[in-house]
């Protein structure tokens, strides 16, 4: 193997993990809670949270991730170097 496609995998491995941690930051992003009825004869209900930081580490991830997808499309695309 040569340099560059150590490259290239190297790059889609680590575009890999970023989309799977981009995705681990986004599950951990939205939480939900039952809560029971306030009265007798009252509905329950349930309430949604969603933690700013960990949307946006998961976009933060994402975009780096979509970064090195492109990186190495052009990576394989571009003509060979002969240096």
């Amino acid at each position: 193997m040569n340099r560059k496609n150590v490259t290239i995998a190297g790059e889609v491995i680590a575009a890999l993990a970023i989309a799977f941690a981009a995705w681990w930051s986004w599950d951990r992003a939205a939480r939900t809670s039952s809560f029971n009825p306030a009265y007798e004869g009252a509905p329950a209900y349930s309430g949604t949270y969603y933690a700013g930081s960990w949307i946006t580490l998961a976009a933060v991830l994402a975009v780096v991730a979509g970064i090195l997808v492109i990186d190495g499309i052009s990576r394989v695309t571009r003509p060979h170097d002969s240096a």
